[in-house]
């Protein structure tokens, strides 16, 4: 809830910043007035796919509109909880591209099968 809520804060404050309607905000997104009138009210499917997209329509990193706040590498030697935000969203994207992979190579596979091919004669 308390990232729905950074994202409805985060377009709520970006609609003000640039001095636009709910409409023309938006058009400037490429989404329609109703999602985003439900995004800012901290409703709405918000998947990884959708928060993508809003943040590209913005800009700015994933990470900043997940958290609310400007993402900023911490110089220190402990990382901030937005930097181990990104590094965990980082690995999610790697480990679905090598899920990816393996199904396809699984698929490949089923399809040579000698056993499959047997079944079809």
């Amino acid at each position: 809830m308390e990232m729905q809520k950074n994202i409805a804060d985060t377009l709520y404050r970006v609609k003000l910043k640039r001095n636009l309607s709910l409409t023309e905000f938006a058009k400037e997104l490429g989404i329609s007035r109703s999602s985003l009138q439900e995004y800012i009210a901290g409703r709405g499917d918000l998947r990884l796919s959708t928060i993508e997209f809003l943040a590209q329509g913005l800009e700015m990193d994933p990470i900043e509109l997940i958290s609310g706040e400007d993402y900023l590498p911490d110089s220190s030697s402990r990382p901030s909880s937005i930097q181990m935000l990104a590094e965990h969203l980082q690995q999610f994207r790697a480990t679905s591209t090598e899920v990816n992979i393996l199904v396809q190579e699984l698929i490949r596979l089923a399809e040579n099968c000698p056993i499959r091919r047997g079944l079809h004669r």
